[in-house]
């Protein structure tokens, strides 16, 4: 019996010649649509996809047990209509063929397949959690011991700085931070390459604050609440002026306050700190008595709200643009000692797995990126081979992708998308 599909649905169904991103609720059926989305690709006899061209990838086993039940059971219910039909037998067979499986398991094979050109052992194995766990505590717990005892030999005074930073009685928190660090790393195309631009990021203590990455992101959410603090303001002027709430230095004392939120985007990192530290000091506003008290009460709600989100925008620049150089610069060398300590860590376990023999989930990611994209992050040769062996590739979740694993796929993807 044919499905009652959705709008929506048949959409996702029957689009075709390009990338397809849907976004479906739990429980709304999207592993029923994919799976007619390729039934009804292999099933059309005009323009038919064999079905070992999809390369559909989920992230669990019994997800791709399921979707792969599910197609093969559609085939057998047209089969069960036309039994001698060579077409669907044909199908039927390459469906076995067919990759339908978890990331992880797409990757292992990938690199199976191509472990000489990346001058892996053949019997490479994935790590167990037990082992994985073992050897990265005490990697981690070698290379901060031996850190220590440069630093008391006075051989590295950034080390120094950096346990002063974190804590110098516990290193619990720079090891926490390293592993974060490590753990962000192997989800990015090309880490080396990410870290050398975050680094240079904190070597800009010359540069002007609202020029810094840093400073543009805290000007900008500074005059998004100034914006609305402004427009509050406004409104407690209109009614402040229609209502006649203040004598005329009252009045004339919020209109300034409102003048100058609303000059706010057109200044630097200093002259923003300093009309955000004085805007409202030093002003008490009395109405007047015999105000309407409904008007007074609007006025002090929107210039008191008004307060508040300046308040907010002023937590914002804890420094002038001279402290904020000098942090910069007192930051720079604790930095650089984290970045590198990250990349030695990461250095003994790559050397520490690959005595043991063995490889985790990112290892097999990052291997795989190896073999399909060029350090441009464009695809290999063997990418574009990959690319023309697939009709169609699915990723299951792809909310949950990381950047590496997107490059991946985009690598082995026809149009890249």
């Amino acid at each position: 019996m044919a499905a009652n599909w959705t709008p929506q649905q048949r959409t996702a169904i029957d689009a075709r010649g390009g990338g397809l991103l849907v976004s479906a609720a739990a429980g709304s059926g999207k592993t029923a649509v994919l799976t007619e989305r390729i039934t009804a690709r292999i099933l059309d006899r005009e323009h038919p996809v064999d079905a070992n061209r999809f390369l559909v990838v989920t992230f669990t086993r019994a997800a791709a047990a399921e979707m792969k039940s599910r197609i093969r059971a559609r085939l057998q219910e047209e089969l069960a209509k036309s039994p001698g039909d060579s077409f669907l037998q044909r199908q039927s067979v390459l469906l076995s063929q067919a990759k339908i499986c978890t990331m992880d398991a797409f990757f292992h094979s990938l690199v199976r397949e191509n472990f000489l050109s990346l001058g892996l052992p053949p019997n490479l194995r994935g790590v167990d959690d037990a082992m994985l766990t073992r050897m990265t505590n005490d990697t981690l717990k070698a290379l901060l011991e031996e850190q220590y005892l440069m630093a008391g030999r006075g051989e590295n005074p950034d080390f120094a700085a950096l346990t002063g930073f974190f804590g110098v009685e516990n290193d619990g928190a720079l090891s926490r931070e390293i592993l974060a660090l490590y753990g962000k790393l192997r989800s990015i195309p090309f880490p080396e390459r990410w870290l050398s631009r975050q680094l240079e990021l904190y070597g800009q203590a010359d540069t002007p604050p609202e020029e810094t990455l840093w400073g543009k992101a805290l000007l900008e959410e500074a005059r998004s609440l100034i914006l609305t603090a402004s427009q509050m303001l406004d409104e407690a002027v209109s009614r402040a002026e229609s209502g006649a709430v203040y004598s005329d230095k009252g009045l004339s004392a919020l209109q300034e306050e409102a003048e100058a939120l609303r000059q706010f985007s057109s200044f630097s990192w200093d002259g923003a700190k300093l009309l955000l530290d004085g805007v409202f000091a030093g002003h008490r506003l009395m109405p007047k008595r015999n105000a309407d008290p409904f008007d007074k009460e609007y006025v002090k709600s929107r210039r008191d709200g008004a307060k508040k989100l300046a308040e907010r925008a002023a937590a914002l620049f804890p420094s002038d643009a001279e402290g904020f150089r000098e942090d910069m610069e007192a930051l720079y060398p604790v930095v650089r000692c984290f970045f590198q300590l990250t990349k030695d860590f990461s250095v003994r376990m790559a050397a520490a797995k690959e005595a043991a023999g063995v490889a985790d989930f990112s290892d097999f990611a990052a291997f795989a990126l190896k073999l399909v994209a060029n350090p441009d992050g464009t695809p290999t040769p063997l990418g574009r081979s990959i690319a023309g062996q697939y009709e169609e590739i699915m990723v299951d979740e792809y909310q949950d992708t990381n950047r590496l694993q997107d490059m991946i796929f985009r690598c082995i993807s026809k149009d890249g998308a």
